[in-house]
């Protein structure tokens, strides 16, 4: 599949810029390709960013980003810990 549109278009239609940082659209807190009984409907030709969620790096730097991001993503063991899940992720990336 191919998106055939302008740079330009692809930022206006699906993507947030602010700054430097470029992010995809959300809507009710969740990516706009994310489909509840679907999951990701672009999984094929995901950024590299989306392959790295939920290991986002500002997850790491405030526990507040971890719990906004554990509510919007369905991976995130809701129960677990800001501690643990930083500890699982140290472990995961082999210290």
């Amino acid at each position: 599949m191919r998106f055939r549109l302008t740079e330009k278009e692809l930022l206006q239609r699906y993507l947030h810029k602010t700054g430097n940082i470029i992010q995809m659209r959300t809507v009710g807190g969740k990516c706009i390709f994310y489909r509840k009984r679907q999951g990701c409907t672009i999984y094929d030709i995901k950024p590299w960013r989306c392959s790295q969620w939920p290991f986002h790096p500002s997850i790491l730097k405030a526990e507040a980003n971890f719990d906004a991001i554990k509510e919007s993503c369905p991976g995130i063991n809701r129960t677990m810990s800001y501690k643990e899940f930083c500890r699982k992720l140290v472990e995961l990336l082999g210290d």
